[in-house]
């Protein structure tokens, strides 16, 4: 099961991941992100939101398993990460990692420093087994990194491990491995690091949940059956006590035994699996995939736990990022200006990024299309990553110039500059096309270069006068 809604929270900044958008709230209000591309499509991989905790780099992705770092809070263009990541944590000043093969079966625990550098396979322990069921194997799934107050836990639902990262200054390590009877389809896994070992939600088939306290050598410390009949959907760690929210209801239990403490009623329910975020003291964020709501779950000393919802204000921002095609795909970041306005004799100039969203193209094609271009009443120049690139009237189209360049890789970015002169006057749009072209034979024709992908494109209204 892939977690399709993930939080993550700190000061007033709260993140809020699902695979159309971001959502970044300051305070009582959000900017929403979109996601461009078929976001309908399978998730192959969990969705991912996490960051830096002064939040000078925010790193999303939309379960595709492409995972980019969109600057300052979340603000800033999209950069993405090399490789394709399960599922990806920021712990301090390291990024923590899950690959996969192709059956979604673990391929490495991978790390790196936030601000770049080669990955390195981080060594897991030799897991202690927890006895329990008899199941011999299980069902793969990609796997799943979870964020509590005290480290973070590696969940390989499929085989049935359970690798335990305790916070710690300087590059992440596996403190002790686990082996439980793996999972099945239908089942859901989440883990949180405590004191004394590591608390493990197991929900099978939807329903039964069982929250086990376990000991680094496998001793069951503790163990929590919920009755409710939808199952628990979220779990965490507040303080010295357990939480589990299973529909209507909050369970508060007690280190290490897991003993009940109390059970509280909400005043709605929870049926979807929720991605939470803790936020200390005594907080606790979930979001639910079938609404855009945001609950809140407090928990305070000598006060019950209570489970209330967020409504805040969401305006709409700049996009975020594209899902990567199953082709060779172009988008435009969106961040040049929407109209152009040219005087002359000073030049006006629009500068906008390219983005490969796809796999990898032969060339690049960029068009610029105008009835003022034709008239003559506009000079277009363009720079590619500020080197000068030669547009060239197409032959037989005297609206348009165009001009080719070298292939971009998936997830590669060139800015595009365009300088603008007035040679005249007029009102009009321009359009600006860039096309990836591959490599194509037919039979017994010569090879070419012909479109072979998505393109980006983008119309702008344009003034000369």
């Amino acid at each position: 099961m892939r977690l399709r809604r993930r939080l993550w929270a700190q000061g007033a900044l709260l993140l809020d991941m699902r695979p159309q958008r971001l959502v970044v709230f300051e305070g009582r209000e959000g900017t929403r992100r979109r996601v461009g591309g078929d976001t309908q499509g399978h998730m192959r991989f969990q969705t991912v939101v996490t960051a830096t905790q002064d939040a000078s780099h925010v790193f999303a992705g939309a379960g595709d398993g492409a995972v980019y770092d969109l600057g300052l809070r979340g603000t800033g263009p999209a950069s993405r990460l090399d490789g394709e990541w399960s599922d990806l944590l920021c712990t301090g000043e390291h990024l923590l990692a899950v690959k996969v093969d192709r059956e979604f079966r673990l391929d490495g625990l991978m790390t790196r420093p936030v601000h770049g550098g080669e990955w390195t396979r981080l060594a897991i322990p030799r897991p202690a087994r927890v006895k329990g069921s008899s199941r011999a194997s299980g069902d793969p799934d990609a796997v799943l990194l979870c964020d509590g107050p005290l480290g973070q836990a590696m969940v390989e639902k499929g085989t049935g491990l359970v690798v335990v990262l305790p916070r710690r200054s300087g590059p992440p390590a596996a403190e002790f491995a686990l082996k439980l009877a793996p999972g099945i389809d239908g089942d859901f896994w989440t883990a949180t690091p405590t004191p004394q070992g590591v608390l493990v939600m197991v929900v099978e088939d939807h329903r039964r949940s069982t929250l086990l306290h376990l000991a680094p050598g496998g001793k069951v410390l503790g163990k929590y059956d919920s009755m409710n009949s939808w199952g628990a959907r979220a779990m965490t760690l507040l303080g010295d006590h357990a939480f589990i929210v299973a529909g209507d209801l909050i369970c508060e239990l007690a280190l290490p035994d897991l003993s009940l403490l109390s059970v509280e009623t909400a005043e709605f329910e929870v049926h979807d699996y929720a991605g939470t975020a803790n936020q200390p003291p005594g907080k606790m964020w979930l979001g639910q995939d079938n609404s855009d709501d945001i609950e809140l779950l407090t928990a305070h000393p000598g006060r019950p736990p209570h489970l209330g919802r967020s409504h805040r204000e969401i305006r709409d921002g700049l996009p975020a990022f594209a899902l990567l095609s199953n082709g060779p795909a172009l988008s435009w970041e969106g961040t040049g200006e929407k109209s152009i306005d040219v005087t002359a004799p000073t030049p006006c100039t629009w500068k906008d990024v390219m983005i490969s969203t796809g796999k990898q193209c032969s060339s690049v094609r960029l068009r610029v299309s105008s009835v003022l271009i034709g008239a003559r009443v506009l000079e277009v120049t363009a720079r590619l990553d500020g080197k000068v690139l030669p547009l060239k009237p197409v032959p037989g189209t005297p609206l348009e110039l165009a001009a080719q360049c070298e292939g971009m890789g998936s997830g590669a970015r060139l800015q595009v500059e365009l300088t603008f002169k007035a040679r005249g006057e007029g009102r009009s749009t321009i359009d600006v096309i860039a096309e990836p072209l591959t490599v194509r034979s037919v039979w017994d024709t010569p090879s070419q270069l012909v479109v072979g992908g998505k393109s980006a494109a983008v119309s702008l209204p344009v003034t000369v006068g």
